[in-house]
């Protein structure tokens, strides 16, 4: 199963220390893959980018994979000057999921989506969770 989470606009350190504190209950829950959509990031420092890298080497160990999405412009900038982007796995735009032994579009159900992972950085009080309908 995909965990896909949404990265709000402010990637805080704290955040991604909250998401590594779940990971236990993720894989109990089934989830290989964990895919933060991170569109919408504009506002992070070097602990954001030091704790992605972290959160993507305990995924890793744990068994999981971790993907970053379609990170915006400025996000990008950082992680390339950084050399995280060699580092991370990046991806333009979420790939599509798969389940074997099924018809097209049977794998929806294995995708589940969360709200954003700082919903008071865009405003949004109600963090409650919704099945990928993509």
């Amino acid at each position: 199963m995909i965990q896909r989470i949404e990265g709000g606009r402010s990637l805080a350190h704290g955040v991604i220390t909250d998401l590594a504190a779940t990971i236990s209950e993720q894989i109990s829950r089934g989830v290989t893959s964990i895919q933060m959509d991170a569109s919408r990031v504009v506002e992070f420092d070097s602990q954001s980018l030091e704790g992605l890298l972290e959160f993507n080497e305990l995924a890793k160990t744990r068994g999981l994979s971790f993907l970053i999405i379609e990170p915006s412009e400025v996000l990008m900038t950082a992680l390339s000057i950084t050399g995280l982007q060699e580092r991370l796995e990046i991806a333009e735009q979420a790939p599509m999921p798969t389940a074997k032994g099924s018809k097209p579009g049977a794998a929806k159900d294995a995708v589940e989506a969360l709200a954003p992972t700082d919903p008071a950085a865009d405003g949004d009080t109600d963090p409650a969770s919704s099945e990928d309908k993509a």
